[in-house]
């Protein structure tokens, strides 16, 4: 068995926030593999994603996306809404994204809103961000991290923001959305005053841990 397909069913079977950090950086996988080397298990369809074999990924995600796979069905959504793998298919997306999020999948929940254009952020979207945020995701811990800077629906807390953005460099999601916000918690370490760091250090908003912690 080759090693994809070994690591696929361990990521399989594993969803802790390390695995899933580790195996969506790629760092565990050699830089060139062909389409034949992935297995069919949805782990197999996360290594095709994270070698940006993406029509591989779609392949492999839609067969348990159309079983009632929610992850997957969350995953195959963005790959139709970004046009990874293939055209762009907004129709699809929200297909998908509607079938996750009556699951109950709270960045599903979350992409739905953004596709109705929900500008203002209410009460319920923010709970479905917190929710998301707590749960590991980067995307969403980032966006929290952007409300309590610039107190979108909320009071303007900088220890808050800088907590919610560590969550999202250490979270799951891609590698920009993680290098963006590993950005933005270097900013911030940079001007933010000792105090503040302080208080944000002992916060634990997220089940995913620091990568450092302030002196």
């Amino acid at each position: 068995m080759d090693i994809v397909s070994s690591l696929g069913k361990i990521f399989t079977a594993r969803t802790g926030t390390l695995a899933a950090v580790m195996l969506i950086n790629g760092s565990l996988f050699p830089a060139m593999l062909s389409a034949d080397e992935f297995g069919t298990e949805y782990g197999d369809g996360v290594a095709a994603y994270s070698l940006q074999k993406f029509d591989r990924a779609r392949e492999i995600w839609t067969v348990y996306a159309d079983q009632g796979h929610t992850e997957a069905q969350y995953r195959l959504a963005g790959l139709y809404a970004l046009g990874k793998g293939g055209p762009v298919d907004m129709e699809k997306a929200r297909h998908y994204y509607t079938l996750a999020a009556n699951a109950g999948h709270t960045m599903a929940m979350l992409e739905l809103t953004g596709m109705r254009g929900d500008a203002e952020i209410s009460g319920d979207t923010l709970s479905l961000y917190k929710k998301a945020a707590t749960e590991g995701y980067s995307k969403a811990a980032y966006y929290m991290g952007d409300i309590y800077m610039r107190g979108d629906g909320v009071d303007v807390d900088h220890a808050v923001s800088f907590a919610w953005f560590r969550c999202a460099a250490n979270g799951i999601g891609t590698d920009a959305q993680l290098i963006r916000a590993k950005k933005m918690v270097e900013q911030m370490e940079a001007v933010l005053p000792d105090k503040i760091k302080r208080q944000s250090y002992d916060m634990s908003l997220c089940q995913v841990s620091d990568q450092a912690k302030s002196e």
